[in-house]
């Protein structure tokens, strides 16, 4: 029973082994067939692929090898018509590089070798020497011309020294102090320039010391009538002084000198030191000269700065003219009327004025003038006979003296003096129409007025 078993079991197994093989067996015929179909089908599809790139690069290869076989063309006809020139050109230029210019090369070295020795002697030795010997000529001309032109310089530098002191020299004695100090300054190194400078310091000083000595020389004048030293007082110049040009100027002095004030100094002084005129400057010396006594050098300025220094605290030499500078415009100034306390304020200016000029003959007559309208006649008529006793000719006094007579009601008197006076001076004209205390003789027909020219 039990081995019986045992048989069926194993034929049964083996009848599904074999049926389980034919199985797998039909399942790898499928599967190597379904296999093999595709492999075709993607072998195709390769082939095919491979096709049309092969005929693509066919169609781009041409192209190329037809471009190729054109510049093949081009360059096979250049080699048979322009190579074989080009070849020749190559060979000449070859033979030349590797036989001409040796050889010419070495002929050049062998002509230098036997014959530049023989050359050199002959010909180049020769102009060496020469060009050597120009060349030393050239050098002693170099230097000679430099010494020449170092010559003639120093000579243009003495010329423009002399021509210098010549033009400083003429301009001073045209009046330039500038000048003048400019050619005492000069500072000179040669010889024959520093004999000429000295020369002209000479030749200027003595121009102006003749000068000063002149005959004739110029004063202030009335221009208007007389045409003469009408005898202005010292401070009336001073006024003048102050605003007048170099030629004005030098009249000014000349008359100032005339009066011999020695309250004028101070003045003169300052003035000696801000002018700018040589002439002017030497007229003051000469005017200090008169005045003081000293003896001062037409041009000898340091020797007026000395003794100034020493001098200058002298009251005799030092007049205070700023109170008659502030009255002596409202003498001509026309319709103005001053008022009590200007009056007074204005003496008080004058005082100060004639304090400091014992001639300060304007300022005392002013005072007086100004002391009758204030009614201060007494003391007006004190002032005017001390006046009267240095200066009774004097035209302002004559003036102010004619008011004082017109208050004391003495007419004719006082119309003789105003004729008198206006024959001196024109200018009175202007206190006969301007101030009031001569309004009573203004319209007299016996007054012989002469309008002034201007």
């Amino acid at each position: 029973m039990t081995a019986g078993k045992k048989t069926s079991l194993h034929q049964s197994a083996s009848a599904d082994d074999v049926k389980k093989r034919n199985t797998d067996e039909k399942i790898s015929l499928l599967a190597q067939t379904i296999i093999e179909t595709r492999l075709n089908a993607a072998i195709a599809d390769l082939r095919e692929n491979n096709h049309r790139d092969a005929r693509q690069l066919s169609r781009e290869y041409a192209n190329k090898w037809k471009y190729l076989a054109i510049v093949t063309s081009v360059i096979t006809l250049f080699t048979f018509f322009f190579a074989p020139q080009q070849i020749v050109e190559w060979i000449g230029k070859g033979i030349d590089h590797k036989l001409t210019e040796p050889m010419l090369q070495k002929s050049a070295d062998e002509l230098l070798k036997t014959k530049m020795a023989t050359y050199v002697s002959d010909k180049l030795i020769p102009l060496t020497d020469q060009a050597q010997e120009l060349s030393s000529q050239i050098g002693q001309m170099e230097t000679g011309i430099a010494n020449k032109q170092k010559d003639i310089e120093e000579e243009q530098s003495k010329l423009a020294e002399q021509l210098k002191i010549h033009e400083l020299s003429v301009a001073a004695k045209a009046g330039s102090r500038e000048a003048w100090v400019n050619l005492k300054k000069l500072q000179i190194d040669d010889t024959s320039a520093k004999n000429l400078q000295s020369a002209s310091i000479k030749e200027v000083e003595f121009f102006y010391y003749a000068d000063r000595y002149a005959p004739v020389y110029r004063v202030a004048v009335n221009h208007n009538t007389t045409r003469r030293d009408v005898g202005s007082s010292t401070e009336e110049l001073m006024s003048e002084l102050r605003y007048a040009g170099d030629d004005t100027a030098e009249a000014i002095i000349n008359t100032l000198a005339r009066r011999k004030n020695a309250a004028n100094v101070s003045t003169l002084v300052e003035k000696l030191n801000s002018t700018k005129s040589l002439r002017v400057a030497a007229r003051i010396t000469r005017a200090l000269s008169e005045i003081t006594g000293e003896g001062f050098e037409a041009l000898d300025f340091e020797r007026v700065d000395q003794w100034w220094e020493s001098n200058e605290t002298n009251a005799a030499y030092c007049g205070d003219y700023s109170g008659y500078f502030s009255a002596c415009p409202l003498n001509l100034l026309s319709g103005y009327t001053p008022k009590k306390d200007a009056l007074i304020a204005l003496i008080a200016g004058l005082d100060r004025t004639i304090a400091t000029d014992p001639q300060a003959w304007h300022a005392r007559c002013l005072k007086a003038g100004f002391l009758l309208i204030l009614d201060r006649d007494d003391e007006a008529r004190a002032l005017l006979n001390e006046i009267g006793k240095s200066k009774n000719d004097y035209y302002w006094y004559l003036a102010w003296d004619a008011a004082a007579k017109i208050k004391a009601g003495e007419t004719d008197a006082a119309i003789n003096q105003i004729n008198q006076a206006l024959l001196q001076e024109s200018s009175i004209f202007f206190a006969l129409v301007d101030w009031d205390i001569f309004k009573p003789v203004r319209n007299n027909p016996n007054i012989k007025i002469k309008w002034p020219k201007y």
